[in-house]
């Protein structure tokens, strides 16, 4: 007797997931990006890929056409400066909201207001106390206002 089992070892096609804002994560850092789209996903609120290949970032932003795009700075071979650069010359992702990532600021440096090459910042890594709370936040504070009305979370809080 012959069985068929089929599974869905894939992630979700780009067009299912319209109803979320679209969260793009780009890390050299599979533990990063993985544990991040983790914690964001656990909201409920949002849906995210991840991009460990910054060579490729460019061409899955493209594909997965995201709300907000979370970067890391430091990265070997691409830095994100230059990612981030490739991105805003394309003329269907120019506005998309770029937040960087970095070990090297503190929350209350990110919270100053100062930018790198005209982009918030935010600290990665151990400056987290909580994976969920502090992604959430960014995600609240940086997706745009349209974005956020037209999902109905335009009144929720990092609570």
């Amino acid at each position: 007797m012959n069985r068929i089992i089929e599974a869905n070892f894939l992630p979700a096609p780009v067009e299912e997931a319209k109803e979320k804002p679209r969260i793009l994560i780009i890390d050299d850092n599979r533990d990063f990006t993985h544990s991040g789209k983790l914690a964001l996903e656990r909201t409920g609120r949002y849906s995210v890929w991840e991009e460990n290949e910054p060579a490729r970032a460019h061409q899955t932003a493209q594909r997965v056409k995201p709300d907000l795009i979370l970067l890391d700075i430091a990265m070997p071979e691409t830095d994100g400066g230059e990612v981030a650069a490739r991105i805003e010359s394309d003329p269907t992702l120019h506005r998309t909201p770029i937040v960087f990532l970095t070990a090297l600021v503190t929350k209350a440096e990110a919270r100053s207001g100062l930018q790198i090459q005209g982009h918030p910042f935010w600290p990665s890594g151990s400056v987290f106390q909580s994976w969920s709370q502090a992604l959430n936040e960014i995600c609240l504070r940086y997706l745009t206002m349209d974005t956020l009305q037209a999902l109905g979370l335009q009144n929720v809080t990092n609570n």
